[in-house]
């Protein structure tokens, strides 16, 4: 998955504090999530604050992450056509 990186953290940490008042998102649990897309051992992620305290957060930033891997794949499908 090397559509999403950390460079998209304060872009889906954005849109996470535009849809909930109080975010928990941190750099660590989102990389954790990353590495998880690329290694697909999600054993690390269960283990995080975000998975195990705020459920619905995770869920929402998972959703997030696909929405941009959505996005970027138009993109790249504009450059070729």
């Amino acid at each position: 998955m090397k559509e999403v990186t950390m460079k998209d953290y304060s872009a889906i940490k954005r849109e996470l504090k535009e849809r909930k008042q109080v975010c928990h998102l941190i750099k660590s649990d989102f990389q954790a999530i990353l590495d998880a897309y690329n290694t697909y051992d999600w054993q690390p992620v269960y283990e995080t604050r975000l998975y195990q305290q705020y459920g619905g957060e995770y869920c929402l930033t998972l959703e997030l992450i696909t929405k941009h891997i959505a996005a970027a794949s138009r993109q790249r499908l504009m450059i070729f056509a």
